[in-house]
This record gives structure tokens, C-alpha cells and sequence, in this order.
């Protein structure tokens, strides 16, 4: 189950960063 939440928890905040990151990727 950690995992579990590790994997939401991780996609959660990246698809939040993401649009504030710049483009640079």
C-alpha cells in the first residue's frame, strides 16, 4: 500500500509542478 501512495502521491505533485516548471525537459 506504500507504494500505492508513493505512486499517487508522486504523480499528484508532478502534474501539479509540471505546469510551472519551465520547458526545458
Amino acid at each position: 500500500m506504500l507504494q500505492w501512495l508513493q505512486l499517487v502521491g508522486a504523480s499528484g505533485l508532478v502534474g501539479a509542478a509540471l505546469p510551472q516548471l519551465p520547458q526545458n525537459f
